[in-house]
């Protein structure tokens, strides 16, 4: 039963989605999948405030002089590519709606007939002046992917699905408007061939939340539990290194009774009277639940593959986001709970 369930689910997937997600979802090791899309930017000067990126891998293009730090050299990668139709594009996250590579061209390329006139001879003549997308003009990146359980290592994966770049849409008196994807491009998650072949890579630390818990499209579930619940279970099974949140990289690693307090602890909360002009002390014990978790953050490496020109990303630790609460169960502010390491 569980069989025909399964096959009824890949039959119902979009067809160049479920080519991507095949290798994951026919992986017995697999136990569980979801799809979910991110904003990001991989730019190491970027102000938008996503991510803390960590340039960890750049080699530049021959005779050219490359600022690693200021030049949005994966954008530029990708447009390149977009003109060499190397990219399968669709108009939505999930490729059910394909963009042929004329449509493609003419999101990244823009012709304009300029005429003049020549007073003494009378004559008119026209110039065609190509204005191709710069680089400088993505603004930041969607991305489609999954995210996967792999019992025979013991934690999660993430696996790249679809990237858009996003461009900057103004009206006529250019006030913008918003972000726009210019196309879906397909990447194919397979890993490199050689690490030679990685000319570009970063470490992406999210601060902001990388997914919503309720909003993951789950794909597959034969552990029949939720996602959170999976998740502390992977944190306190000692598998795997758990570190506290200080930063990534630099906390310390957490013994399983620290685990297991950690799900039922004390805060200490001051409030401040706006009438009075008191602080006041609240002692509030938390016996935390999945309701409280609403968001995730994901450390992933990311890397830009030459020979293939494909984008890819290593999930480096997954970090739960908290809601604390006071006495009242108002909302008080988020916290990281720990780093989960692969």
């Amino acid at each position: 039963m569980r069989t025909l369930l399964f096959a009824l689910l890949l039959a119902y997937l979009p067809v160049t989605l479920s080519a991507q997600l095949s290798e994951v979802l026919k992986d017995p090791n697999v136990t569980w999948a979801a799809i979910f899309t991110a904003k990001r930017d991989f730019r190491l000067t970027a102000t938008g405030g996503l991510s803390e990126i960590q340039l960890t891998k750049f080699t530049p293009p021959e005779n050219q002089c490359a600022n690693f730090k200021n030049d949005n050299w994966l954008a530029q990668w990708l447009i390149d590519g977009m003109k060499a139709g190397q990219y399968k594009a669709f108009d939505d996250p999930e490729m059910k709606v394909f963009v042929g590579q004329p449509v493609l061209l003419s999101r990244i390329t823009q012709s304009d007939v300029i005429t003049t006139f020549d007073p003494a001879t009378y004559e008119e003549k026209t110039r065609i002046i190509n204005n191709d997308l710069k680089a400088d003009e993505i603004v930041g990146f969607q991305t489609s992917e999954v995210i996967y359980f792999d019992k025979k290592s013991g934690g999660y994966q993430t696996c790249l699905l679809a990237l858009a770049p996003m461009v900057r849409i103004r009206n006529d008196n250019g006030s913008t408007i918003g972000d726009e994807p210019i196309a879906w491009l397909a990447m194919d998650g397979n890993q490199p061939s050689s690490p030679n072949d990685v000319i570009w890579s970063v470490l992406s630390l999210d601060k902001k939340a990388s997914f919503k818990t309720n909003e993951l499209q789950v794909v597959k579930d034969d552990q029949k539990q939720p996602f959170l619940t999976s998740l502390w279970q992977t944190t306190k099974s000692g598998k795997l290194a758990v570190k506290s949140s200080e930063k990534y990289g630099c906390g310390e690693e957490l013994p399983k009774a620290a685990l297991e307090q950690m799900f039922s602890v004390i805060d200490t909360i001051i409030t401040f009277d706006a009438e009075t002009y008191k602080e006041s002390m609240q002692i509030v014990k938390h016996t935390y639940d999945d309701r409280d978790v609403q968001t995730v953050k994901l450390v992933q490496e990311w890397y830009f593959d030459n020979r293939r020109k494909m984008l890819g990303s290593r999930l480096k630790a997954i970090a739960p986001v908290i809601d604390v609460k006071d006495v009242n169960g108002i909302f008080l502010y988020n916290r990281t709970m720990f780093y989960l390491y692969n």
